[in-house]
């Protein structure tokens, strides 16, 4: 198995490793129902044919100026506006903590490891949900 590849019932070791990176919307944090209502009234308002919600989880992970400036060029400010203010609005109604990850993100800051983010996101919005789940003390 020279292919790096473990063998079955082999563990990787850990041996090294102080630092553990987690991503934001569906790691830290369940954004997906927020993300996808956000969109559906940010289409209605701006009288923009919907989309279905598989199509808009699959954008999931692109910076959201990009997904605007794809989705209608010529109206990708206004879209992002639009989207921005609603996501703001909708945040503390539809986003959701992922059930266990306080717990295991103390876990992990108790036995040495460095925590961070890694995330499309904006840094001024994710610091702001990181604070709005008592999160924010806990990553470097």
């Amino acid at each position: 198995m020279g292919d790096g590849a473990l063998s079955p019932g082999t563990r990787p070791s850990l041996a090294g490793i102080n630092c553990v990176l987690f991503d934001v919307d569906g790691t830290l944090i369940d954004t997906i129902d927020l993300i996808i209502e956000t969109f559906h009234q940010t289409f209605r308002e701006l009288g923009i044919p919907d989309r279905p919600d598989d199509e808009i989880l699959s954008w999931i992970g692109k910076p959201l100026f990009l997904q605007v400036r794809e989705l209608h060029e010529e109206r990708s400010e206004e879209i992002y506006r639009l989207y921005k203010e609603l996501y703001e609005r909708n945040r503390p109604l539809l986003a959701r903590e992922i059930p266990g990850i306080a717990e295991a993100l103390r876990a992990l800051r108790g036995r040495g490891y460095r925590l961070g983010v890694v995330t499309s996101k904006r840094s001024t919005s994710t610091m702001r949900e990181l604070a709005d789940f008592g999160f924010q003390g806990l990553f470097e």
